[in-house]
């Protein structure tokens, strides 16, 4: 772990922006730098960071590596793939977006890690024929640079969603439901986090962070005892405020595993603890611990907020069976018009249904529940 730099980490897209500065003693004719990442398993290529980050439905894009004939060879003979003018590239979407942003050369330099592709350095200039093979070679320093950016920006959150995960396998109890639980969490909330980015003004890393952090949001729950969690009946007031004790739990756990990484100054820090503290607060005031409303509330915890209620509305219980994915809308839909969630949140999932019935059929939540199982 590279503990100093995370001290100073700052947002990517500002980093991109700072180095595309350094850059332009040597290429004074570049005028955005981006990055995308690749992952091996799905086959997509898909965006990470960008000097220019502005809107989420211009810059964010995604794609199968295998459909790409250029980068696909790129990447498999560890070479940078120039293209002198656009205007003389076939046309595509993506071609034609750039175009429109009135970029007419591009390079793209694959990156590896452990000799493994693992994505592309993309650079775009205003005017052709801005690369070459010298440029390329005077650039290489910063293209080190922006990857190793990129890489521990991205270590930090799954440093900290790992500990996490160990943490949580200690307690038999929660390790037994738990997992499923992340998985659709994660599934679920960047349905929201994609669907909402744009009028929030979120980039990728951003995305990444809320999305990654989704799994492991109810921590603090695995330092309750078993009776508590899955008794069905109606608790007292001792018994809700013992409850309701895991957001304390939660948020000192990861306070220890933030410390344990080097008490970053990190951007992602900021999501996870919005994510933490405020996941249980409802529009209107009525949530707990702190009984914040409206904007008071951050929109990462609004995210959790929505998907966690529509998970547990979906899932068996010992004392009820799952809602279908209509129904569970439907009652989202009520808790809007009363106020308490974000209407935009639900408004996200309700335009993925299908999507949302698969993930519930892949992650389906073990059987059997409750006190007798073992």
């Amino acid at each position: 772990m590279h503990n100093h730099y995370f001290q100073t980490a700052k947002p990517l897209n500002q980093q991109l922006q700072n180095l595309l500065e350094r850059m332009h003693v040597h290429a004074p004719n570049i005028t955005r730098i981006s990055y995308a990442r690749y992952n091996r398993d799905t086959d997509m290529l898909v965006t990470y960071a960008d000097s220019k980050f502005d809107l989420w439905g211009e810059l964010h894009h995604e794609k199968r590596l295998s459909k790409l004939n250029g980068l696909k060879n790129s990447a498999t003979m560890g070479i940078p793939r120039i293209v002198d003018d656009l205007e003389e590239k076939i046309r595509c979407e993506r071609v034609a977006f750039l175009l429109q942003k009135g970029y007419r050369s591009s390079a793209a330099v694959p990156c590896f890690k452990n000799h493994q592709f693992c994505g592309f350095v993309f650079l775009n200039a205003n005017k052709a024929k801005a690369f070459n093979g010298q440029t390329m070679l005077a650039l290489a320093p910063y293209i080190e640079m922006l990857q190793f950016a990129v890489e521990s920006h991205s270590q930090v959150v799954h440093t900290i969603v790992d500990f996490a995960e160990r943490l949580k396998t200690v307690s038999n109890l929660f390790n037994r439901d738990s997992y499923y639980h992340g998985r659709r969490m994660r599934a679920y909330t960047k349905v929201i986090a994609e669907f909402v980015a744009e009028q929030h003004h979120l980039d990728d890393e951003q995305v990444e962070a809320i999305e990654m952090f989704a799994q492991i949001h109810d921590i603090g729950k695995s330092q309750l005892p078993e009776q508590q969690v899955y008794s069905t009946n109606v608790f007292d007031s001792d018994e809700l405020m013992s409850a309701r004790s895991h957001v304390d739990n939660g948020i000192k756990m990861m306070e220890e595993i933030i410390s344990s990484v080097g008490n970053p100054n990190h951007p992602s820090i900021t999501v996870l603890n919005q994510i933490m503290r405020f996941q249980y607060e409802f529009l209107d005031g009525s949530g707990y611990p702190y009984r914040f409303k409206h904007d008071e509330v951050p929109l990462a915890a609004r995210i959790i907020t929505v998907a966690n209620i529509f998970d547990a509305m979906t899932t068996h219980k010992s004392y009820r069976q799952a809602c279908s994915v209509t129904s569970a809308l439907l009652e989202l839909e009520k808790m809007v018009q009363k106020g308490k969630i974000d209407a935009m949140c639900v408004n996200a999932l309700r335009y993925k249904q299908d999507y949302l019935k698969q993930v519930i059929n892949k992650f389906p939540e073990p059987e059997p529940w409750g006190l007798d199982s073992h």
